[in-house]
């Protein structure tokens, strides 16, 4: 009797030690699985940076050139109404000269 128990606890702990090795290389099964994610979710990571930042130079390229065409539209339109101000002034001061020339023939009479 006592053979067969000595026997049934070297069967038991064998079963045992079987059991915890088996958990441990599930552990490290999950364990090798959660970093290869991890590393995968890194590298989109670097992937999406990299995609804001390139996106960002475009933007502020596009920015830029949404400026200076402002600008220049701006100052065209400026040039624009600043040549018809003068034409204006010109005809003004035409009309003021023909007044004063018409005063002074008057006056001359």
């Amino acid at each position: 009797m006592t053979d067969q128990m000595m026997q049934q606890m070297i069967e038991n702990s064998t079963k045992a030690f079987t059991s915890v090795f088996w958990f441990q290389e599930q552990g490290e099964k999950f364990m090798q699985t959660w970093m290869e994610q991890n590393k995968v979710s890194r590298d989109q990571a670097v992937k999406m940076a990299e995609k804001i930042a390139e996106q960002a130079k475009e933007n502020q390229k596009l920015l830029q050139d949404m400026v200076q065409a402002s600008v220049k539209a701006n100052f065209d339109a400026y040039k624009v109404a600043s040549q018809q101000t003068i034409e204006q002034m010109q005809k003004q001061v035409e009309v003021l000269t023909k007044q004063v020339e018409l005063l002074s023939a008057k006056a001359a009479k």
